[in-house]
């Protein structure tokens, strides 16, 4: 109604038969009808500067492994109703050593050497490359990475950190 990007994270674990609901407002000079029991149906006009931003892990396709609980399959009708989609890779190992490195260094005190940061990094890199080869079933995020890392900082014991964080996953 006012111009707004609105936000949806992980919208495909909304009930298809809910998120089609709103297939009118996709539509360009679309109508968004809210439903109400008390004082009528309100009809809001589509404001021309309105965005909406789609998240999602399965590209609407669903997921049957697991790996994504909830995500569900989306009907044609509202996937050709989003007009445009980008895939995120992972991050370069170059930034997620810099991420670490940030996260972990305190003053001028980093918790972790570079070689243990750079380890970490390649741990991930290994894990990702082997899940989008299809040779693991999972990958790691980089929260997932953030998780080792400061596990292997605060137990002081990288081998325990990677067994009770990266192998029990």
């Amino acid at each position: 109604e006012y111009g707004a990007i609105l936000l949806f994270d992980e919208v495909f674990q909304t009930p298809s038969v809910v998120l089609s609901s709103g297939n009118s407002a996709l539509e360009a000079g679309g109508k968004l009808i809210v439903p109400s029991a008390y004082d009528g149906d309100r009809v809001i006009d589509k404001h021309e500067a309105c965005r909406f931003i789609f998240t999602s892990n399965s590209k609407g396709g669903g997921d049957t492994t697991g790996k994504y609980v909830g995500e569900e399959v989306v009907n044609s009708a509202t996937l050709d109703r989003i007009q445009m989609t980008t895939g995120v890779d992972y991050l370069p190992p170059s930034v997620q050593i810099k991420v670490l490195r940030n996260m972990l260094t305190s003053g001028d005190t980093c918790y972790a050497t570079d070689r243990d940061i750079a380890n970490m990094v390649g741990i991930m890199t290994a894990i990702n490359d082997s899940f989008m080869s299809g040779e693991l079933s999972d990958s790691m995020s980089m929260r997932g990475l953030q998780c080792f890392a400061m596990t292997a900082v605060t137990i002081g014991n990288k081998a325990l950190a990677f067994k009770q964080v990266v192998m029990n996953k």
